[in-house]
């Protein structure tokens, strides 16, 4: 049985390990969480840790977090993200199209507008950039 793409036997042993650590928010991202996967494709992993752990406390749960996501998933192949210290368009990327396993889809929302108030404003060659796309999408209809 799959879940959006996803075999449910992945899920059901990432949301295991969360359940059993202080995690607040957990979700799948990437292209299992979209189904796009293929056969070399990784686990896409963000979490939000539980607000009483300590900067300390985080380094010791994520690498337990490590250790039991390996030996859950019979592999390394997977990528964790801390949504407390990942960079906002990282966040807001993982977040966008996910499929949580720990928590609810509020604090999905409520993170997603964090990360948006946080993300840098673009620069201004990236404006530009936009402004000029936009002008050619304009000429080439024209």
């Amino acid at each position: 049985m799959t879940f959006n793409g996803l075999d449910e036997p992945v899920a059901d042993a990432v949301r295991d390990v969360l359940a059993d650590q202080p995690v607040r928010l957990g979700v799948l991202f990437g292209s299992l969480a979209s189904g796009t996967a293929g056969s070399h494709s990784d686990v896409d992993i963000a979490v939000e840790f539980e607000s009483d752990v300590t900067d300390a406390d985080r380094y010791r749960a994520r690498l337990s977090l490590v250790v039991a996501l390996s030996q859950a998933l019979g592999t390394d192949d997977f990528d964790l993200v801390d949504l407390e210290t990942v960079r906002p368009e990282v966040g807001r990327s993982a977040l966008e199209d996910c499929i949580v396993l720990v928590g609810d889809t509020e604090r999905v929302t409520h993170l997603l507008a964090a990360f948006e108030r946080r993300a840098e404003p673009p620069t201004a060659d990236q404006r530009r950039a936009r402004f000029d796309a936009a002008l050619e999408g304009v000429e080439e209809r024209v």
